[in-house]
């Protein structure tokens, strides 16, 4: 069965090129052959989409329109007058607008997913300032005389092992941070595992630690 993925991004990622759509396969580095035909990775970037004539796009052409900020309600109306599948993909939309538990539902996963990415940033920022840091103190040190070589590589591993285990410990506070106001929202193990990409086994853990009564 083909595996195919479509990536609507809302921004520039290939400035190189002027067309909204760009399909990837794997193959050979060497020779171009195409490793399976069954696998394709689209990207549109919707912000190069140039909407001309509605009713005369292909049916690909479509899909991306409806998706395009710069389409129109009315726009959009004539596409699902045109095509179907169109049709009923708004039907959901608006029955997904209208409900206010799955939009909270909604909410509280891309809130998510924001944190995460946020998260992960702040990690390599500190890593980054952390090394930098290092290093001027490394060059001061090694300026210094009398300095036993011993002492200042202890002291570098020292550093290095001490930002480690800052950086792990934050991960995994902000990690449980996380989980524990997904968890307060109601959302499953299995879907919050998912989401942060972490075994269900310690989505369960924390939650037990959240369950448990505090001690008097």
């Amino acid at each position: 069965m083909p595996a195919i993925s479509i990536n609507l991004m809302d921004f520039n990622a290939f400035a190189q090129y002027t067309a909204c759509h760009h399909s990837y396969h794997i193959c050979n580095d060497e020779t171009k052959d195409i490793l399976i035909d069954d696998l394709e990775m689209h990207f549109i970037e919707l912000e190069k989409i140039r909407i001309g004539d509605i009713r005369k796009l292909r049916k690909s052409e479509r899909w991306i329109a409806y998706f395009s900020h710069q389409c129109s309600d009315e726009e959009r109306e004539v596409l699902a007058m045109s095509e179907p599948a169109i049709k009923e993909a708004m039907k959901c939309e608006m029955y997904f607008t209208q409900d206010e538990k799955l939009r909270r539902k909604y909410e509280i996963q891309e809130k998510a997913r924001r944190d995460y990415i946020s998260m992960m940033h702040n990690i390599e920022k500190s890593r980054t300032e952390g090394w930098q840091k290092g290093l001027e103190e490394g060059r001061a040190e090694g300026r210094e005389e009398g300095r036993a070589e011993g002492r200042e590589e202890g002291r570098a591993e020292g550093r290095k092992e001490g930002r480690e285990e800052g950086r792990l410990e934050e991960r995994k506070r902000l990690t449980e941070q996380t989980v524990a106001t997904m968890l307060q929202e109601g959302l499953s193990h299995e879907l919050i595992a998912r989401i942060m990409g972490l075994p269900e086994e310690t989505v369960q853990a924390i939650a037990a630690v959240q369950s448990a009564p505090a001690a008097e």
